[in-house]
């Protein structure tokens, strides 16, 4: 198994934030997200309307694509035990 040095992990980088700009031309879930439209924005996050959210996206929830490509991953897992 090699070494992540330092040039590949910045390889690495770049090439998911490369990868993370062409997510929105994929148009996941495109029907009920509108991402000029804030409501359709907090959609996407199991967040409770009535509260407000302090985390400034360091301990928030994943967006609901992110969240049921886990739930898939996660469902698949288990059946492969």
């Amino acid at each position: 198994m090699s070494k992540l040095g330092r040039r590949n992990f910045i390889v690495r980088t770049g090439m998911a934030l490369g990868a993370g700009m062409l997510l929105p031309a994929l148009k996941l879930n495109a029907q009920s997200f509108n991402p000029e439209d804030w409501q359709s924005v907090r959609a996407q996050f199991k967040l409770d309307p009535e509260k407000i959210n302090m985390a400034l996206m360091l301990l928030a929830s994943h967006p609901k694509t992110v969240a049921d490509a886990i739930d898939k991953h996660r469902k698949n897992f288990i059946m492969i035990r």
